[in-house]
């Protein structure tokens, strides 16, 4: 994919009116810094980067992958006004219009320290019933990842919200997820972890089977709780889906023991195993 960054920069800063100088200030670096970016000699870190963003309201799919000086991307370029503050931390815009509840995706930035940044948001994905998130979602943090941890895509991290996933997931735990296009559906691999986001704006996680036919078709959303009672496997259908987030990373400061929940099952088993033998006793010993 080409980077644009380097001819953007020049074209948005001249744009505005501004020299190297001025942009430099606002900023808050040299000003051969921001002409050695220009020429494309020096990499920015993604803190500036995102002030850069933030600053002349584009997206950063856009800064990093479009040339903006042709007229197709000039309209959007139009009513932009500089904020009065530049801040690390701006409101991600929403590069997915299809969906109802402003899905904020960011193309992936490598910074000096050769990590790639994956904004942190406040979107909670529901591991029981759907979660509904907030119009606005903005970027709480920046988790940086090695690069070779992480492929290409738009990737977010997001929090886990509910128990219907556990032991496998833990309410309150993260997940790096990767959005899938819809050419990538068709092929999902079955039985793995997925954020699905519905038409309604439910956001789910669940584990999936694959049932797509082309543009047809459904999955089958499946918790990994052994009370499948309180959670039942449900579908949704191709036309109901809006996104599909596929799960690479999980981090958790909880450290479940598995095992134990395993024997403790077993063991409550074992009790109703014999109550149930001391009752049938009770019952001969009557009929004697």
């Amino acid at each position: 994919m080409d980077n644009y960054f380097s001819k953007n920069l020049a074209f948005l800063r001249e744009a505005k009116d501004l020299s190297m100088l001025d942009l430099a200030a606002i900023i808050g670096m040299g000003k051969s810094i921001i002409g050695n970016y220009e020429k494309g000699t020096a990499e920015p870190s993604a803190t500036t980067v995102l002030k850069i963003v933030q600053y002349f309201g584009v997206s950063l799919v856009d800064l990093m992958t479009k040339d903006l000086s042709l007229a197709v991307h000039r309209k959007k370029l139009i009513n932009a006004q500089p904020t009065a503050q530049v801040n690390a931390q701006p409101i991600l815009e929403n590069t997915h219009t299809s969906y109802t509840k402003s899905v904020t995706t960011i193309e992936h930035v490598v910074d000096t320290s050769g990590h790639r940044l994956v904004p942190v948001v406040d979107i909670k994905a529901a591991a029981g019933d759907g979660y509904i998130n907030a119009e606005n979602l903005q970027s709480t943090d920046v988790l940086r990842l090695p690069v070779t941890m992480v492929k290409s895509g738009h990737h977010l991290c997001i929090r886990i919200k509910g128990i219907s996933m556990a032991p496998t997931l833990q309410d309150g735990g993260f997940l790096v997820i990767r959005l899938l296009e819809r050419s990538e559906w068709l092929n999902m691999p079955n039985e793995r972890i997925y954020v699905v986001v519905t038409s309604e704006g439910k956001t789910y996680i669940k584990r999936v089977k694959n049932r797509f036919s082309g543009e047809k078709g459904f999955i089958v959303l499946n918790s990994d709780s052994p009370d499948k009672s309180s959670h039942p496997s449900f579908n949704l259908y191709h036309s109901d889906i809006q996104h599909i987030w596929y799960v690479e990373w999980y981090f958790t400061a909880k450290m479940p023991n598995v095992h134990d929940q395993y024997y403790n099952r077993v063991s409550s088993l074992e009790d109703k195993v014999d109550l149930l033998a001391e009752e049938m006793t009770k019952m001969k010993n009557k009929l004697k």
